[in-house]
């Protein structure tokens, strides 16, 4: 059981909704690269769909050595 609840828990903390362009939530995924980005209040970019396909973009230039991160 313990290990049900450790995996449920990181899926529910890595799973990114799906959205439309109209951020209409289309579904949800869990994109395992894109889980390894960390959060930010002061985010330097945002997460896109194309389909079902992630996308990142940042939203200022990202010099050498910052972290990419994204907001919740």
């Amino acid at each position: 059981a313990d290990g049900v609840a450790a995996l449920f828990s990181r899926l529910c903390h890595n799973v990114f909704s799906i959205t439309s362009s109209r951020m209409l939530t289309n579904g949800y995924g869990v994109f395992p690269v894109c889980s390894f980005i960390n959060h930010s209040c002061a985010a330097n970019s945002i997460v896109s769909f194309v389909g079902s396909r992630i996308r990142v973009y940042a939203i200022f230039p990202i010099r050498k050595g910052w972290e990419v991160n994204i907001s919740y």
